[in-house]
């Protein structure tokens, strides 16, 4: 897939599920979150699903943990290709600032099926920036979180620098 703006820069290609692990002592669902790389046409994807289990609170917090990740420069759109399943399901980037912030950014509901780009204003964000972990977020109104990734793209001038913000 190719990125929506000539100057951008692929922070995650969510092409192997080895690299992105369930953060566990993040994670409130009490079954196992099944995460595997699938294919379709465009390439590879990581797959992400849970079934509900009885015991599980009335909202469920799934976790991935990212590879550390650090950009600095001018960044101007967060870009993350979703594979939908219309589960209602919240999506959210947890990341440090220049200021040494822990953020937390809302990418947006997976309230649509198919493939969609979830596109996230960040021209005002103090870099560098340095990323740690997707949230997942899902209510009881279904019985399964379903959501496949491709790629978080960040646009602008960026350059990726040496991960450890302090």
């Amino acid at each position: 897939m190719k990125p929506a703006c000539p100057l951008a820069t692929v922070l995650y290609r969510f092409d192997d599920a080895a690299r992105f692990p369930i953060f566990e002592s993040h994670t409130t669902a009490k079954g196992q979150v099944a995460v595997q790389t699938e294919r379709d046409d465009a390439g590879s994807f990581l797959r992400i699903a849970y079934q509900w289990k009885e015991d599980d609170a009335d909202e469920v917090t799934i976790v991935l943990a990212l590879p550390i990740v650090a950009v600095d420069g001018r960044p101007r759109q967060l870009l993350l290709d979703v594979l939908g399943e219309a589960d209602g399901s919240h999506l959210h980037l947890e990341y440090t600032d220049g200021r040494g912030g822990q953020l937390v950014l809302p990418m947006g509901n997976v309230d649509f099926k198919g493939w969609r780009t979830l596109r996230i204003n960040v021209s005002k964000f103090v870099s560098p920036l340095q990323f740690h972990r997707l949230r997942i977020t899902s209510d009881r109104s279904t019985s399964t979180v379903q959501i496949g990734l491709r790629a978080l793209t960040l646009t602008g001038s960026v350059r990726v620098v040496p991960a450890g913000i302090a």
